[in-house]
């Protein structure tokens, strides 16, 4: 249990869930965990990197603190991509990939030296909107 507890990570659960498992593997590891300075300390370990340095800048001390920061962190969070239309990473790119569902987009190459794809002259470029079947334009433009 103790390598269970040292292993742990946030990962792709919420805050409260990750606490809740914390607090369950804490019991076998109290030397871990006898301090609230130790206790905090290690919570923020464990944390996903992108609210663990969000957390960090206010050094705190106390367990119950970093719980409640971290708990508005998540939130926050949670509250701005929906406001701003947005998922997580993962929906965002399966957002992305529905252009692919919707698109057969295929790009010819000269494979000649001296300039970039995007400004190759001989650039192609083969668009087929697979809802109407016509090539020459994207969902947007139709």
């Amino acid at each position: 249990m103790e390598i269970k507890f040292l292993e742990l990570k946030h990962g792709n659960m919420s805050v409260t869930d990750y606490e809740a498992k914390f607090i369950e593997l804490a019991r076998f590891v109290p030397e871990q965990v006898d301090t609230e300075e130790k206790r905090a300390k290690r919570f923020q370990q464990g944390l996903k990197p992108w609210i663990h340095s969000r957390v960090a800048v206010f050094e705190l001390i106390t367990y119950t603190t970093v719980v409640q920061k971290t708990m508005i962190i998540e939130g926050e969070s949670e509250m701005s991509q929906k406001e701003n239309g947005e998922g997580d990473f993962q929906n965002r790119f399966n957002r992305n990939l529905g252009f692919q569902d919707r698109t057969n987009v295929n790009f010819r190459r000269c494979k000649q030296k001296g300039h970039y794809f995007n400004e190759c002259p001989t650039k192609k470029l083969d668009i087929t909107y697979l809802q109407c079947g016509k090539k020459g334009h994207v969902a947007r433009d139709f």
